[in-house]
């Protein structure tokens, strides 16, 4: 069983406020998608997330915009992976057997230009 991290101080962050109604439930599937890992940035298919969220697609793909403009997210459509920004924030890596299982999700992300966000989110919040 997996489980996902979201800060309760997400209620009163003026970002997630400014959502709409479908930005702020889809940035809360994110969160806790059976697809995520405690990186932050995983593949995601828009297929996934409509069958998930009983959705059309194009609502999906309307929502990952909304986020990405609103710099919640990156999304690379090409690659279908998404990294969701303030992970480092919310979910620290606590000990070594973590890092080990993190490291080993990071082998199925395809290699995409948001690796290198997530290392400079690592170097910025690692504990």
């Amino acid at each position: 069983m997996g489980y996902g991290k979201v800060n309760t101080t997400v209620w009163a962050d003026p970002g997630f406020r400014g959502l709409s109604d479908e930005g702020r439930l889809f940035e809360l599937y994110l969160r806790t998608a059976p697809h995520r890992n405690r990186l932050g940035i995983f593949v995601l298919d828009e297929l996934y997330a409509a069958a998930d969220l009983q959705w059309e697609v194009p609502r999906v793909k309307t929502v990952l915009v909304e986020l990405q403009e609103a710099r919640r997210i990156m999304w690379d459509a090409h690659l279908r992976v998404v990294f969701v920004l303030d992970t480092w924030e919310v979910e620290a890596l606590e000990n070594p057997n973590v890092v080990k299982g993190a490291l080993r999700e990071l082998e199925t992300v395809p290699r995409t230009v948001l690796l290198t966000v997530l290392l400079k989110a690592v170097e910025a919040n690692y504990r």
